[in-house]
């Protein structure tokens, strides 16, 4: 047994220590970093390593010792045979297996024995003892540590190839997990970056996958940073239930762009009322059900350029869209207008209808006719009414992005044509959205109204672009509440969204209100429904964000696929040196140098220069 007394070595907490002192308690000297540490700890807390008359001083020179210290495996072998499965106490050990054993090598020998795998610390209460370990047992340790020592080695050979952004991939895959995470927006750290002494942060973690081809340029993270699945829910919604529905004879008409697959709102007019029929899921869709709390967290449908990632089933459009097959089953808006156009009733129905689909340009060639002349009156009139209420109207060209040809990938970049149709449609949503507000106010029914304050309207707003770009700079941002106020933006007194229940959970919200109502059943209390809402609304609006970057990300792959690259712009406005245009081909604002002194609405040639697509950044320039 070693003496304890003051002077000996101890182990405390894995760190070299010396007894200054003995009294209730034991005064130990600790080197911590440059500087030595006196504290006061019980028996129980340290193993004794050798008695002798050291000093706090002489803890470095001992600390020292332990770099190159060994002891040929020959002599351990020696030792584990000596010992021969009896337990081994250190001053033992150290004796056997060192012909030249002396108190200043006892820290040196312990860290040797951490090392090697020829003895197990088995220690006792207050005592360093150590088990020979059997033969058994020393292959599985050298095993491990050669595999530690391989992996380490893969390890920094990674790092290195990273710092140099020449992976070999796609050996490197299983490192760089990390990575993508970052990149993603699950995570917030990267050990990989960390370790290479790159940046971490979500842009960095994208650049670096795409210097070293992890991931090619049409990867795109946007949706994954926003929370938003890009993976369509396999809750299938049930049939629709057998209940009475009023079956229209008149013609309804979905009319939407040529690319729409989800249409979930048409239109009739029977003489006297405009009839605005929209899909009815909520008939399947129960308030804090599974596939309503699915939709709640989706917030609306994502429409980005690699495709749609639905809020409800892909499968169950076929049910609830209206006019992919028919009859179709709607919830139907009967509203009736006077001379100016204004909404002086609003009934709802259940309703079984036949639907016809039209595309924008197909109505366009058939706006004077008897089908549809009507439409574009009723619209008109309106849009009259609305500008005699100080509504704001604001039109910037948009262009759809998709991205094609699966093997050899392509971003296409096309014009969304302004079919009167589009206006006449959007005109039909905003009375179907004033006329239900209405009725929810008439009936007490606790609803998402949506309201916006009044604009600061320049005192003078040019023509063209340039004016679209002032007004659009002075609106304020709609709120969305469970009490009706106005909407400046639109010019009406009381204003919700229930057009689009297929693809955005809020209108999805209101229809199941609207429902319970129609049924008689108890209605979502304000105060949950407000709950319900805002949660809807927060998903919504990130799904909003990321169609936005994706969209702009999609733009810059188009760039980077025709370069050099060069088209038209207008100047939306005019700030010292600087100019931000509009560039028609790409529905795309940024801003330039305005070296050559343009004014608004000003038509100019911009040439692309450098795109860094992890920054969502394109320089552009004027020759």
């Amino acid at each position: 047994m070693i003496n304890v007394d003051a002077g000996s070595l101890v182990v405390y907490k894995n760190s070299l220590a010396v007894i200054c002192s003995i009294g209730e308690k034991f005064e130990i000297a600790v080197l911590q970093g440059n500087k030595i540490a006196l504290q006061k700890v019980r028996r129980k807390d340290f193993f004794p390593l050798t008695s002798g008359k050291f000093k706090s001083e002489d803890l470095k020179g001992l600390i020292s010792m332990e770099e190159g210290f060994s002891v040929p495996d020959t002599k351990m072998d020696e030792a584990r045979e000596f010992f021969n499965g009896e337990q081994a106490s250190f001053l033992d050990l150290a004796e056997v297996a060192m012909d030249d054993f002396s108190p200043e090598k006892a820290w040196a020998f312990f860290c040797f024995l951490k090392k090697t795998f020829f003895f197990k610390n088995v220690r006792d209460d207050e005592n360093l003892l150590f088990s020979p370990a059997s033969d058994e047992e020393m292959n599985a340790a050298i095993n491990k540590a050669n595999s530690v020592e391989r992996e380490k080695a893969e390890r920094d050979g990674f790092i290195e190839r990273l710092k140099n952004r020449n992976l070999n991939l796609p050996e490197d895959g299983k490192f760089i997990q990390d990575i993508e995470s970052l990149a993603l927006g699950k995570t917030d750290k990267s050990r990989s970056l960390h370790e290479a002494k790159i940046t971490e942060t979500a842009e960095s973690a994208h650049e670096i996958l795409l210097q070293t081809k992890a991931w090619d340029i049409f990867k795109n993270p946007h949706p994954s940073r926003h929370g938003i699945r890009t993976k369509n829910t396999d809750l299938e919604l049930p049939s629709p239930p057998e209940e009475t529905r009023l079956q229209p004879d008149f013609p309804a008409y979905a009319i939407d762009n040529s690319h729409s697959n989800d249409p979930d709102d048409a239109i009739s007019f029977d003489g006297k009322y405009l009839w605005i029929h929209i899909a009815d899921p909520a008939s399947v869709i129960e308030h804090n059900s599974a596939l309503d709390l699915t939709a709640r967290g989706r917030g609306s449908t994502l429409y980005i350029p690699e495709g749609p990632f639905w809020m409800i089933s892909a499968s169950s459009l076929a049910d609830f869209a209206l006019g992919l097959q028919n009859p179709s089953l709607a919830l139907s808006f009967r509203i009736l207008l006077d001379e100016t156009g204004e909404i002086t009733e609003t009934k709802i129905f259940k309703t079984r209808l036949n639907v016809t689909r039209c595309t924008y340009e197909e109505v366009d060639e058939k706006a004077d006719s008897p089908e549809f002349a009507p439409f574009f009156q009723i619209a008109k009139r309106n849009i009259e009414r609305r500008q005699n209420a100080d509504a704001v109207f604001i039109d910037f060209p948009e262009v759809h992005i998709s991205v094609e040809d699966v093997e050899e990938k392509r971003v296409k970049i096309e014009a969304i044509p302004r079919w009167e149709s589009a206006k006449m449609i959007r005109e039909m949503m905003l009375l179907a959205g004033e006329g239900v507000a209405k009725f929810a106010v008439e009936n007490a029914i606790p609803f998402a109204f949506v309201s916006q304050e009044a604009p600061d309207l320049p005192k003078k707003i040019p023509e063209g672009l340039a004016g679209q770009f002032a007004l659009r700079k002075s609106m304020k941002s709609r709120s969305v509440g469970t009490s009706p106020r106005f909407h400046s933006g639109i010019g009406v007194s009381a204003y919700c969204q229930v057009t689009s229940p297929l693809r955005r959970y809020s209108d999805l919200a209101c229809h199941q209100q609207l429902r319970r109502f129609l049924d008689g059943k108890p209605l979502i209390e304000k105060e949950e429904f407000l709950e319900k809402i805002a949660a809807a609304d927060a998903a919504f609006l990130a799904a909003n964000k990321s169609m936005r970057e994706s969209d702009l990300h999609y733009k810059l792959v188009y760039l980077l696929q025709n370069k050099p690259w060069h088209g038209e712009a207008t100047v939306l406005d005019v700030r010292e040196k600087k100019a931000i245009v509009f560039i028609h081909d790409l529905a795309l604002e940024t801003q330039i140098v305005n070296g050559i002194g343009a004014a608004i609405n000003d038509i100019i040639t911009v040439h692309c220069g450098k795109v860094n697509l992890p920054k969502l950044q394109a320089d552009f320039f004027v020759k």
